[in-house]
């Protein structure tokens, strides 16, 4: 569901049902969960932001399923001509299960953007993300450092 005001504010919102049910021996894998996911989102002159939250089922790196709980914040801005910044910041709640693989951690995630416009075709954009896994098993929190260079061609 999709709903704009003329006070440029947006909502959109949607949810369902997901089961899997798998042969042996991964029958410990096997579950019946929901998903849903909400946003609101604002547009100014300066800045667009938005906040979303969301619950949501997907495949697991170190098992079959990775069931997660997030919240986000976002906020971009154009306000400078050829560019365009932003920054987010989130919270991911998961529980990544299968066999006889059971973790759960949280995921904070911090981030900030710049992009820019070089050409009516091209762009660049440059990001930078710390994140923080804090894990209830021995050795599995981490922090990271991510920095990614983008160079795009779009027609």
């Amino acid at each position: 569901m999709d709903l704009k005001t003329q006070s440029k504010l947006s909502f959109r919102a949607g949810g369902g049902y997901d089961r899997a049910r798998y042969d042996a021996p991964a029958e410990s894998s096997d579950f019946e969960t929901y998903y849903a996911y909400g946003r609101v989102s604002q547009e100014t002159r300066l800045f667009t932001h938005s906040l979303s939250a969301g619950h949501e089922h997907q495949l697991g790196d170190n098992a079959n399923n990775l069931e997660t709980t997030y919240i986000r914040y976002a906020i971009t801005s154009s306000a400078l001509q050829h560019w365009e910044l932003g920054a987010n910041v989130a919270v991911l709640f998961a529980e990544e299960f299968g066999g006889t693989f059971r973790e759960h951690f949280t995921y904070p995630l911090v981030g900030l953007r710049a992009g820019y416009q070089i050409h009516k075709y091209w762009r660049t954009d440059l990001v930078y993300e710390f994140l923080l896994k804090d894990s209830d098993l021995a050795l599995r929190s981490f922090y990271g450092n991510r920095v990614t260079l983008g160079l795009g061609f779009s027609f």
